[in-house]
């Protein structure tokens, strides 16, 4: 139970990596479209609050870059449950050596078994 608790907890880091990254992007292009008012506003002062303009546009490339990485990297919840699921399940079976022993044909039947399923839950369910 450990481990989807904090597989859960990550992906709601991806999830603020996005948010972070939507807000970075506003904020990008805020500043890009206020940087000529602003430099020829601060033309008139010291070097000092330029720099700090630049400091600032710094921090928020540093912060889409980083909110980008975040994004791609950090998969989604369902991705990472499918990921634990079936990883665990590979796992089992490369272990299991009874399931190595199953033919081919009891995973083609396991197999149509699941399409006719997924495809008409209602007629399986109402055979019982």
């Amino acid at each position: 139970m450990s481990t989807l608790y904090w597989f859960t907890r990550l992906a709601s880091l991806g999830e603020m990596c996005t948010g972070l990254l939507i807000c970075c992007i506003i904020a990008m292009v805020f500043l890009f479209v206020m940087s000529p008012m602003i430099i020829d506003m601060y033309n008139d002062f010291e070097e000092g609050k330029r720099s700090t303009y630049r400091k600032i546009f710094r921090f928020y490339i540093l912060l889409l870059c980083l909110s980008i990485l975040g994004t791609l990297f950090i998969p989604s919840k369902k991705e990472l449950l499918f990921i634990y699921g079936v990883g665990n399940t590979i796992d089992y079976i490369k272990s299991n050596p009874t399931a190595k022993q199953l033919p081919d044909k009891y995973i083609n039947a396991l197999d149509a078994w699941v399409d006719t399923w997924v495809e008409k839950p209602d007629s399986i369910n109402s055979k019982k």
